[in-house]
């Protein structure tokens, strides 16, 4: 099953490094992944991704992304109604 994951974490040196070895180490793939500051909070960022397994493995990743990374908030998006789009760039 696709699961979307939001993680809002703090903005610091190699958070997105911590997040994608945290996946690579027990061979779990990303989809896709977003990761963007939030405009209004200069010390948070905003981490956006989607990764394809069973909800037991989901519920291992939700549990250990809050070792290494200081995140603030966790929001399983797939348990939820949502809106997916993906955006595809093409050369002119």
């Amino acid at each position: 099953m696709r699961h979307i994951i939001s993680l809002r974490l703090e903005n610091e040196l190699g958070a997105l490094s911590r997040v994608a070895s945290l996946f690579s180490q027990r061979n779990y793939n990303i989809e896709r992944l977003t990761i963007a500051n939030l405009p209004k909070i200069r010390l948070l960022s905003r981490l956006i991704l989607t990764t394809i397994w069973h909800d037991k493995f989901i519920e291992q990743i939700i549990k250990n992304v809050n070792k290494p990374i200081k995140v603030v908030k966790l929001v399983n998006l797939s348990e939820s109604v949502h809106i997916d789009r993906g955006l595809i760039f093409g050369t002119s």
